[in-house]
């Protein structure tokens, strides 16, 4: 068996990160619709907001773009 080409999530950290807290909060009932919070966006906005998060992120990944890390690694260096 060979090893990992590519640490994924290392290499795009940010962007599952922001998949992952979207998830936690729809795990834990956190919607407009249950809480009646407007930070927690309606479900249906949540759903929207994770499938544009979910195609450019396996949009970065298929095509080689740039990772929002490196583009601030690039800001600062």
């Amino acid at each position: 068996m060979t090893g990992k080409r590519v640490d994924i999530q290392k290499l795009y950290s940010k962007e599952l990160n922001d998949i992952k807290y979207i998830l936690d909060n729809l795990e834990k009932g956190n919607i407009y619709e249950r809480t009646g919070a407007t930070m927690h966006g309606y479900l249906a906005t949540n759903v929207i907001e994770l499938r544009k998060k979910l195609n450019f992120l396996l949009n970065e990944i298929q095509y080689g773009k740039t990772t929002s890390l490196d583009e601030m690694d690039d800001l600062f260096n």
